[in-house]
This record gives C-alpha cells, sequence and structure tokens, in this order.
C-alpha cells in the first residue's frame, strides 16, 4: 500500500482542483466556502485520515454490523468535517452528495495512475470501503442529533462567524490605505476608514451599516476606469493617477482586482488606493538630484569613469570620451585593459584586486596606449561593495599627467648631469641644513678633506671642516648659523678650514641659501676654492709690507728730526749768506714735503683695508677747517663707498689751489645723479696752463714756482681709481682751475660697504 500512500500525498493539489471541479459543475460551491484554501485543508484531512486507516486496518476496511464508529479514525475526520457544515445550515443529503465527488476524485486520481490494472482494482475497491465507512461514520452521527442542538450548533456558528466578521471588517477599517468594495454593478458596497480622510463618502468608522452611502453611489474619479477594467475580463490591474481630493492633488497608486466566488463567479471588484505623493515628491526631488549629478559628472574636467573586476566600462563621462577619441557607446562594454601596455596589465589587475572593504580607495599612475602613443594617467580608483559586502565595480577618477611625467623624466635627466658634473668638478661642493649638519659633498670635497662620505655625511660642519677657533684666534662656531641669517653679508667668504689630519687650510667659499615655496631658508650651498698658497702670499707681503713700512717710519723720523736740527741752524745762521741760506732752506721745505707726500701715500695704502659708507660733504667741511683764511663755499651732499684717504684726496687739491694757484676763493659743489656722486672744486687763481693739463696726474711730474716732488696728485689719482672713480681737469670761469671727482653711487653697482 505503500505506493498508493505516495501517490496520494503527492497529489494532494491535483485532488483539491478535481474536486472543486466538480462541485463548480454540480453548484455545490454556492452552499460552500469561496475560499481555496478550506478545500486544500479539507483534502489534507481525508489523505491523512486514509492514511492513518490504511496503518491501522492492515487490508481493506471491511463493514461489520457492530462496529462503534465515533471512535474510528477513519470516519473521525468524517464526522468532523459533517458537524462544521452542519452548522453553516448544509443539510445531510446536501454534504452526502458532495462527499461522493470526493471519492469520485480519489477513483479518478487511482485510474489515472501507472499502476497494472489489478492494482488499480485492488486500490478502488479499498477507497469505497473507506469512504463507505466515512460517510456511514458521519450519517449515523447526524441522524442522531436533535433538532434543538442542530439549532445550537448554527446559532453558535453564527456567532463564531459574526465575531470572525468584526475581526476582519476591523482590520480592513484599521488600514492607512483607501480602500472600495464595488459590487456587480460598479457601486460602492463598502469602505474603509482612510476613504474619509481623502473623500466625503462617509466621515465615521461604521457609517455603511447605518447606509449613510447611498446604494447607488460610484466611484466619480474613477468610473471610466473602473467600466473599462470590468470590460477588460482583466483579473488584476494597476496604474497610477493625480486624484482631486480634501487634501488637494493627491498622486496614487491605483489597484483594482475583480473578486470571485469559488466557482469563479464574479461577485465584485475591490479597489485599493496607494498615496505615492510623498513618494512621487522624493523620487522626483531623486531624480533632480541624480540629473545634477550627472550633469556634474558629465561637465567635469577630469575623466570619470566605472567599470567591472575585468575593466568593463559600465560608465564614463564626456571628458573621459574626449580623451579617448571615442563615443560613449563605442567604451561602454569595452575594457580598459585594453588600451594599456601588455607589461602593465597584470600588475594594475592586482592592484586592483587588493582593494577591500576597509581599504576601499588607491591612486595609481600607468601608462595608455593612445593613437599609437604613450600617455601617463593618474587615477584615483574606488572600490564598491554591496550590502553582503561583495565586490560591485570600481568607480575612477582620474587625469592625464603625461606634461609631469615628462617634466619629471627631464629633471631626472638634468639631475643626472647636474650630481656628473658636481662629482667631477674640481671645487668643494657641498650642502648644509640649518642645522649646520652637512647634508652631501662631492667627491673632490670628500678627498680634499680626507674624508669617506660615511664619515662626513650627517656631521656639523663646525668641528669637523672648520674649526671653532681658527688660527688666529677667531671664534668661527657661529659661522654657518651667520651665513644662513646674514645671507648678503656672506654670499662669499673667507675663513680657515681644517682637513680630518689636522691641517689648517684657508678656502674661498660661495655661498647660496637653499629656500622652500614659502621662501623660508632650509639650508645652504657652498662652492669652495683652495686658497691656501695665495693666502700664504698674501700674508708674506703684508708681512713685507709692515717691515717696509716700519723702517719707512723710522727713516723718515730720523731724516725729519735730521731736517728739522739743519733748518734750525739756517735760521741761527742769520744774514751770513742769504742766498746760500735761501737755496738750503728751500731744499729742506722739498724734503719735508716729499716726507709728508710719503706719508700721505703710506696712509692711503693702509686706509685701503678700512673701506666704509661717507657722507662727502661731512668730509669737506672738515678739510676747509684747515683753511680759515680762504673764501669756501660748499652745496650738496652724497654718499660714497671710500676709505680715510678721501681726507687727503681733498686735502691736496685744495692745498694746490692756494699754494700753487694762490686762489682767495673756492666753491665746492656736491651733485648727486642716479648712477654719479660728483665733487666738483673750482678755485679762480691763476689757473693751469693748457700745455701741461694732461700731465698734472703723472708720478714725478711737476711745475711753477714751488715745484714739488710730483707725487701729490699722482697719489690722489690713484686713490680715487681704487674705487671706481675718475678726476678730471679743466679751466673756470673767468680765471682759475676745476678739479672734478666723481665716484659711483651706492645703488647704482649695487655697492656693499
Amino acid at each position: 500500500m505503500e505506493d498508493l500512500i505516495q501517490l496520494i500525498t503527492s497529489n494532494e493539489e491535483w485532488l483539491m482542483y478535481r474536486i472543486l471541479q466538480y462541485a463548480k459543475a454540480r453548484e455545490y460551491t454556492k452552499y460552500t466556502s469561496t475560499l481555496v484554501e478550506a478545500w486544500r485543508l479539507s483534502i489534507s484531512g481525508l489523505s491523512e485520515s486514509f492514511i492513518i486507516g490504511l496503518k491501522k486496518y492492515k487490508g481493506i476496511p471491511e463493514l461489520t454490523p457492530d462496529e462503534d464508529y465515533s471512535k474510528d479514525p477513519v470516519a473521525a475526520f468524517g464526522i468532523l468535517e459533517a458537524q462544521r457544515h452542519r452548522s453553516r445550515g448544509i443539510t445531510l443529503s446536501m454534504f452526502l452528495g458532495l462527499m461522493k465527488y470526493y471519492r469520485q476524485s480519489y477513483i479518478d486520481l487511482v485510474s489515472s495512475s501507472k499502476f497494472d490494472e489489478g492494482k488499480k482494482d485492488l486500490y478502488i475497491k479499498y477507497l469505497n470501503l473507506f469512504f463507505d465507512r466515512l460517510e456511514i461514520g458521519f450519517s449515523s452521527e447526524w441522524c442522531n442529533i436533535s433538532e434543538n442542538k442542530i439549532i445550537e450548533d448554527l446559532q453558535s456558528m453564527n456567532r463564531t462567524m459574526t465575531n470572525e466578521k468584526n475581526k476582519y471588517l476591523t482590520i480592513f477599517d484599521s488600514m492607512n490605505t483607501p480602500i472600495f468594495f464595488l459590487n456587480l454593478h460598479n457601486k460602492i458596497e463598502n469602505l474603509n476608514h482612510a476613504t474619509s480622510e481623502y473623500f466625503d463618502f462617509c466621515k465615521t468608522s461604521g457609517e455603511k451599516y447605518y447606509e449613510t452611502v447611498k446604494k447607488d453611489t460610484e466611484l466619480y474619479f474613477l468610473k471610466d476606469e473602473v467600466k473599462e477594467f470590468i470590460e477588460s475580463n482583466k483579473e488584476k490591474i494597476e496604474f497610477e493617477k493625480y486624484i482631486l481630493t480634501k487634501k488637494g492633488n493627491v498622486y496614487f497608486q491605483v489597484k483594482m482586482k475583480r473578486m470571485l466566488d469559488v466557482s469563479g463567479k464574479f461577485f465584485g471588484t475591490v479597489v485599493i488606493l496607494n498615496d505615492l505623493t510623498e513618494l512621487r515628491n522624493t523620487s522626483e526631488s531623486l531624480k533632480q538630484s541624480e540629473q545634477r549629478y550627472k550633469n556634474i559628472v558629465k561637465d567635469q574636467t577630469e575623466f570619470i569613469t566605472r567599470f567591472t573586476s575585468d575593466g568593463t566600462h559600465t560608465f564614463v563621462n564626456d571628458a573621459y570620451c574626449n580623451y579617448m577619441g571615442m563615443k560613449r557607446e563605442e567604451l561602454i562594454g569595452k575594457s580598459f585593459f585594453s588600451f594599456l601596455p601588455k607589461e602593465d596589465r597584470k600588475k594594475l589587475k592586482s592592484i586592483l584586486d587588493s582593494l577591500t572593504i576597509t581599504n576601499p580607495i588607491k591612486e595609481i599612475e600607468h601608462r595608455y596606449i593612445l593613437d599609437g602613443k604613450i600617455r601617463w594617467l593618474h587615477w584615483i580608483n574606488r572600490a564598491i561593495f554591496d550590502d553582503d559586502g561583495n565586490l560591485f565595480e570600481y568607480q575612477a577618477v582620474g587625469r592625464d599627467i603625461t606634461d609631469k611625467k615628462r617634466i619629471e623624466e627631464e629633471l631626472k635627466e638634468s639631475e643626472e648631469k647636474y650630481r656628473e658634473l658636481v662629482e667631477n668638478a674640481n671645487s668643494i661642493i657641498l650642502k648644509f641644513d640649518n642645522e649646520g649638519r652637512i647634508l652631501s659633498m662631492n667627491e673632490f670635497g670628500l678627498k680634499y678633506f680626507g674624508y669617506s662620505e660615511k664619515e662626513l655625511i650627517g656631521k656639523n660642519g663646525i668641528g669637523t671642516i672648520i674649526p671653532k677657533i681658527d688660527s688666529s684666534g677667531k671664534d668661527l662656531k657661529k659661522l654657518i648659523n651667520n651665513m644662513i641669517n646674514f645671507e648678503s653679508e656672506y654670499q662669499s667668504n673667507i675663513n680657515e678650514n681644517i682637513k680630518k689630519n689636522g691641517q689648517r687650510v684657508w678656502v674661498h667659499w660661495t655661498n647660496k641659501p637653499l629656500k622652500d615655496d614659502q621662501g623660508n631658508i632650509h639650508g645652504i650651498l657652498c662652492v669652495g676654492t683652495d686658497i691656501t698658497e695665495r693666502k700664504k702670499a698674501e700674508d708674506k707681503i703684508k708681512e713685507l709690507n709692515e717691515t717696509l713700512r716700519i723702517l719707512n717710519k723710522i727713516l723718515r723720523h730720523d731724516i725729519l728730526n735730521d731736517l728739522t736740527i739743519v733748518l734750525t741752524v739756517c735760521d741761527l745762521m742769520g744774514d751770513v749768506n742769504p742766498k746760500l741760506k735761501e737755496k738750503a732752506s728751500r731744499a729742506l721745505e722739498k724734503s719735508i714735503n716729499l716726507i709728508e707726500r710719503i706719508r700721505e701715500l703710506e696712509q692711503a695704502i693702509i686706509s685701503g683695508e678700512n673701506v666704509q659708507k661717507v657722507e662727502i660733504n661731512k668730509v669737506i667741511l672738515e678739510v676747509i677747517k684747515n683753511y680759515p683764511e680762504i673764501d669756501f663755499k660748499v652745496t650738496g651732499q652724497c654718499e660714497i663707498c671710500t676709505d680715510e684717504a678721501i681726507f687727503s684726496v681733498l686735502d691736496n687739491i685744495i692745498r694746490n689751489a692756494i699754494i700753487h694757484g694762490k686762489t682767495k676763493k673756492i666753491d665746492i659743489d656736491i651733485i648727486r645723479t642716479e648712477k654719479m656722486c660728483k665733487v666738483r672744486i673750482a678755485d679762480y687763481g691763476i689757473g693751469i696752463p693748457d700745455n701741461i693739463k694732461h700731465r698734472i696726474f703723472e708720478e714725478g711730474f711737476s711745475y711753477g714756482n714751488h715745484k714739488s716732488t710730483g707725487l701729490g696728485l699722482y697719489i690722489v689719482k690713484k686713490i680715487v681709481e681704487r674705487y671706481g672713480g675718475a678726476i678730471k681737469v679743466e679751466d673756470n670761469t673767468p680765471k682759475g682751475a676745476i678739479f672734478t671727482i666723481i665716484y659711483p653711487t651706492l645703488e647704482s653697482k649695487n655697492i656693499v660697504c
């Protein structure tokens, strides 16, 4: 019997539709449940009772006259079903007739099976006895029920059904979606409370039951749609529509569905209205937002694309299309890997595969091949994951960096050339940071100082290649700091350095501060040249000059003393020999004048070491104090770069004008232009003959009754020229001479004193 059990349990759906077909054909459905599920449950209960009977009787359940069917598990289901139908007002004959079609449905199932004829006959016989037992059971129970019991059961069922109806009506009325039930004539049969929020059919819950909605009330705002739906014979439809309500114009989703009883007979229409106004507004806002986003993305100058894990484009913006020289439809569905050099594809795929939910972003630079040329692009790639953590796609924002890459390559080549130049230079080239630490030094410098790169890099320059105190006792501990903080004063400098072996050397340094984009100094670049031998030579010359200066001073002092004695003796000689006395006095005066000129020359040489900024008008005012008997007129002012010898220059010119030119008046004009400072000294004496004007600045040249050594104006010219100046002479009007000294202004040549 197992195959029979298997046949029945696996075909309960078929049995349900079979009995329903018989019930519709024989019009039993108008007295029974209109719910398909109720028929399904009845088949399930019958099948279960059938299986119980098979297991109990172990064969065909024959009938006996003394059986108590109320205790028979097979008959129990029939008795229970009979009670339910009886309480709904179904008569015994009606229920018994329906049960005959249940019997026929099961027999039809066996008859249509693939069992052999012998099995079919056996199983049909078993089914007939099963249903006989079932029918005898509920028929005998039904006949023994009193009339009062039947009425009592009917009343109980009525109350139950009323309660059930009220429960469903409460649920129906509590729904916040307007719902209408229309009858066969498309008039409103029922409606829930939610309709009153939008329409004036009813005002309060339950009013339908008190006939406040007229029977001929139509769903006026959907009249045409309802009519069209009924005529279409469709089971259900959905559409959206604006409907004028108490709340204004509301956008509804309208659902219409035919109501059919279990026999398939149409008995009305249900209309459900879902208010989509807020959703539609939100949707419209979202659409507008999406459109704005699309417009932004579309108008972006940077490239924006989305692609799947195999590189297939799913979205590209206009900038990307224009760059690629392709239409959007040509790019969508095409993998961007096809634009990459083959050797780059695996690496890029590996980078993209490494992105995770916790680390979804990666910046990448890689090559593209466009029109046969290599281009470089910079991309910011983001992996996008769904709610389950699965990779959905990638989004990338990029730009072309080909020019940047080219510049980087050129800079790299330039740096390599520079590095080669630095390493092969015959000068010391090094870099300090702000703390004085050595950042780098070329090969020449390392060999010069005797260090390896490992020994020197990172060490402070003070105490390694720069002594803290030089040989003369000068403190050099702040030298590097001063080079950074006082860059204009340390564009170049000469200082003593020290090699690894302790040897002291002299180096001339040219220094350039290293600055960042904001102009902040972060280090200093120094280029040095060894001048040790030159320094030794200069020191030797200084030593010799000092010796000569001392000898000159001694000689000048002794000779001057001796000449003074001789001059005194001449004065004491009286009128012994006036001519001889005058000749001797003139020779003595010439010798004293020569000594004075030599002293001035020495002073000029020494003073050249103390160059400073001088206000020339102040120097002139000091000089003219020595000549109170002369009428001076001084105008103007100017600053020049010179030394203390300028005093001797001015004094020499003024003294010559007085002694040789016999002037009583001198005008001095200081004239400043953009590039020059002119000192014009005009006297009103006898002047200088034209035939000797071009020779007066020559060494040893002299003229006039008071012929001197010829060193005065020569010294003047040399001192003026030493600082880029010039001197010239010309006639004054109506008489006399004009000496003009010309110096460059401080601004004209960026002179620093």
